[in-house]
């Protein structure tokens, strides 16, 4: 058994370093890298807080009174921070008012929306992170 779980581990650890080098891989589109970084639950975990993207959506984002509330000590999952944002994003809406939702179901975001949101996830991509620890 010892040495299946250390082939397991020599695996993973190579799956990890072609992973990062594919998910930044900018001639792939970025929605297949996406899903497949979030599929993986692969990446670096970080002590305190993360600020790779404090230029795009302001230093106080994550904070225990900020957008994305935290909780000292708390986990935060890069993956679940895109998609709240998502969630939160400005939609397009018709005539009517109603939103407009694209082939399955899920709202279209603004062009600018959709702008900041990619820039957060080639951001999460390039740092290659999963998670981080919020620590203030």
């Amino acid at each position: 058994m010892r040495e299946l779980v250390q082939e397991l581990l020599d695996n993973q650890t190579s799956v990890e370093v072609d992973l990062r080098k594919w998910v930044q891989d900018k001639s792939v589109p970025l929605a297949e890298r996406w899903e497949v970084f979030k599929m993986s639950g692969l990446g670096e975990t970080g002590d305190w807080c993360y600020h790779g993207f404090d230029a795009i959506i302001g230093e106080d984002y994550f904070s225990y009174d900020g957008e994305y509330h935290c909780e000292r000590y708390q986990t935060v999952c890069m993956p679940e921070v895109v998609e709240r944002a998502e969630e939160d994003a400005d939609c397009l809406r018709d005539e009517n008012g109603e939103y407009l939702t694209d082939e399955d179901g899920y709202y279209i975001p603004t062009d600018e929306e959709k702008e900041k949101l990619d820039v957060m996830k080639e951001q999460i991509l390039s740092d290659f992170i999963r998670s981080f620890k919020y620590d203030w």
